[in-house]
């Protein structure tokens, strides 16, 4: 099942993802910034575990800090964050631990999340959606 869209623009990506729980729509969103900056496919030899506790002043902005903090660790670390265990979650703060492998190099490039028309709601038909934009 498609979890996410990509709305694509000259200078960056909006990102629609969407589930059935706000644990999901984080998940989902790291996968999100993985798949963007390593299209190839890499070998997924030496899996690392790093923990992260963010804590923001709502859920919008909670969900960037989270995805900020994955995409400045990818940089820092050249790696990919593949699998994510959200081990606690609540209105501004997020607790998970993020496996990730290292790369050669990343296919395409992700500048910043931006807090650009961020918004988490229940809809109908999925529990949750959420937007984002992507600065590449």
């Amino acid at each position: 099942m498609v979890t996410y869209e990509i709305i694509e623009h000259p200078s960056e990506l909006r990102i629609r993802v969407y589930w059935k729980s706000i644990e999901e729509i984080f998940t989902n969103a790291g996968k999100v910034i993985w798949k963007i900056l390593k299209t190839t496919p890499f070998p997924r030899t030496n899996k690392n575990i790093h923990l992260i506790k963010i804590k923001s002043s709502d859920m919008n902005n909670l969900l960037i800090d989270f995805l900020s903090e994955i995409l400045t660790y990818s940089h820092i670390n050249k790696s990919i964050y593949t699998k994510f265990n959200i081990k606690s979650i609540q209105e501004t703060e997020i607790t998970a631990e993020i496996f990730w492998y290292r790369v050669q190099w990343f296919d395409e490039d992700i500048k910043a999340v931006t807090y650009q028309d961020v918004n988490i709601m229940k809809t109908g038909r999925f529990y949750f959606v959420s937007d984002f934009v992507l600065d590449v």
